[in-house]
Parts: C-alpha cells; structure tokens; sequence
C-alpha cells in the first residue's frame, strides 16, 4: 500500500518538522485543519502563520520504496477559523 508522505515547513527557521503519512493529501489537510484550530496552546495552533504544509513523497510500505516528490500543498494560517 502506498502511503503519502508530508510535512510540515517552519517558516521561520526554513527547517521541516518530522514527517508524517497519510492516505490522502485531503486527509493530511483535514488534521492540519484540527490542529491549528485546537483550544490547547501548541506550535500549530499559537504559530500558524509561521508554517506550511508540504507533501514530501510517496512511501510504499509493501516494497520500502521512497519516492521524493516535494510539493507545496498549504499554509496553516489559511485553515484557521475565527
């Protein structure tokens, strides 16, 4: 099964967090979405104007094969509500 493999970008100090996998690049912005809206105090939901949501590559679990594949998908501060 293959996985997509993202990430997200600090802004600030031009660095990436450690990667995660989802199924889909809907479902990696649905959570995204989640954490910068949480009521608890957390880098994503106090900084959200400070990172992004990139899509690394593609992870096949059945091989262990990595395909790189960087790609823009986007900013947090975007899917934060009032």
């Amino acid at each position: 099964m293959e996985k997509i493999c993202f990430a997200i970008k600090d802004n600030v100090s031009g660095s990436f967090e450690d990667p995660f996998y989802m199924n889909s690049r809907g479902e990696a912005v649905r959570g995204l979405r989640v954490a910068v809206n949480s009521k608890q105090e957390t880098k994503l939901s106090m900084f959200a104007e400070d990172l992004s949501l990139y899509q690394i590559g593609f992870f096949d679990a059945k091989t262990g094969d990595f395909k790189p594949a960087v790609d823009f998908v986007c900013n947090a501060v975007d899917l934060k509500e009032n």
